[in-house]
């Protein structure tokens, strides 16, 4: 039988890369990279590997500690700010 589900509401602290610091602040273990096109971008490394934010991506601290990548199209459809 299919069902149907919701979402549970998450309060989650996220921080866009706009080339600032901020994002260094907010995750001590990031670190600057190029990607292959020699733009800036942030590489985070986690248990499942590596998140690679390129500008305007999110990043984003879940409720369990782990952190994860949202793009900004996902992010304006998904979250709302508080």
């Amino acid at each position: 039988m299919v069902k149907w589900f919701r979402k549970k509401p998450v309060k989650v602290q996220a921080v866009q890369f706009l080339g600032s610091d901020e994002v260094f602040e907010f995750c001590p273990k990031a670190r600057e990279d190029r990607d292959e096109k020699g733009n800036t971008c942030v590489v985070i490394p986690t248990p499942e590997g590596e998140i690679k934010l390129n500008k305007y991506d999110w990043l984003l601290l879940a409720p369990n500690g782990s952190f994860y990548k949202s793009e900004p199209d996902i992010m304006e459809e998904f979250y709302e700010e508080l």
